[in-house]
């Protein structure tokens, strides 16, 4: 009696030992995105535990996530040129959203387009300040790049061209490719799929 007490209780302690390992120990999904990849990738920026921006093929979204739903869709265009750079920037209480060499300064309240701009060149790479965006793009002159210096309060644009040796002083390295960048602490892990995005909670 004593002996199948024992074996039963070793049975169920071993059954809880396989499901913590091979499952209870793994994050879960709480919230999915369906996303659309295009010519440009996806970013993801998540604002706070509530909201998830996502930049894709359809346009910047910014998503509810207590709601279970999204809050505003805005369509974007990418500028002409054959670039092909993508980059998504949150500064204070705007988006800025970087499509080929058109730049959109968009309002996280309600999705407007506050601001557009058409960078010169073929972008390369943006450097976000206190007061303004730096974007270095390939110039049409051989040895130079073009820098466009944007005012993040007025949106005000001015470009000129640089000798190579020169923008290369003044461009910071900003690091890595990586886009998405969870901050907040209960949300311990993520994973991003093709044509997903899935935030991932223990």
């Amino acid at each position: 009696m004593v002996g199948t007490a024992l074996s039963a209780l070793g049975v169920m302690l071993l059954g809880v030992v396989v499901w913590y390992v091979f499952s209870g120990s793994k994050p879960k999904p709480f919230y999915a995105v369906a996303t659309e990849a295009g010519s440009f990738g996806v970013s993801a920026r998540l604002l706070d535990p509530d909201r998830l921006l996502v930049l894709d093929a359809k346009g910047l979204a910014l998503h509810d996530l207590d709601a279970g739903s999204s809050a505003w869709t805005t369509e974007l265009k990418a500028g002409g040129g054959a670039s092909r750079f993508s980059q998504l920037e949150v500064i204070g209480d705007h988006a800025w959203v970087f499509l080929g060499n058109s730049v959109s300064k968009v309002s996280l309240a309600d999705g407007k387009v506050a601001a557009a701009v058409e960078a010169k060149g073929n972008v390369t790479r943006v450097t976000a300040s206190d007061s303004s965006i730096l974007v270095s793009a390939n110039a049409e002159r051989r040895g130079y790049q073009t820098l466009t210096r944007i005012d993040l309060e007025s949106a005000e644009a001015e470009s000129r061209d640089v000798r190579v040796e020169e923008s290369r002083a003044v461009r910071p390295d900003i690091g890595g490719e990586e886009n998405f960048e969870p901050t907040v602490a209960n949300l311990t892990a993520r994973e991003i799929r093709v044509g997903e995005i899935a935030l991932l909670t223990n």
